[in-house]
């Protein structure tokens, strides 16, 4: 699968490979903003590859608008992990939502 976030497409690999070199590491996902690559544990239950996918994604909104060399490695874990079950939920809702007749 291929994501496109800003002016880059990212490819998303989730595969039993993937899932085992991530298991080994004890993550469920990575990316890499210079490979353009997220990685997922295929493994995962649904909503929580979808979650993981997201906290990959922001991961590479952080890098790409230059926010993340302004945190610690750790503040920008806390703040994606703060961020990511929130925004799972509004954008389930704006998928489902539509537009009030006028």
């Amino acid at each position: 699968m291929e994501l496109t976030i800003g002016p880059h497409t990212f490819v998303v690999d989730s595969d039993p490979a993937v899932s085992l070199a991530l298991a080994s590491e004890g993550r469920d996902g990575d990316s890499d903003l210079r490979g353009l690559r997220i990685r997922i544990r295929h493994d995962l239950p649904e909503t929580l590859w979808r979650e993981t996918l997201l906290h990959e994604v922001i991961h590479m909104c952080l890098a790409l608008t230059h926010l993340s060399p302004r945190l610690s490695e750790e503040d920008e874990e806390d703040l994606v992990r703060a961020l990511t079950p929130y925004l799972a939920q509004v954008l389930d809702a704006v998928a489902a939502a539509k537009r009030p007749k006028h």
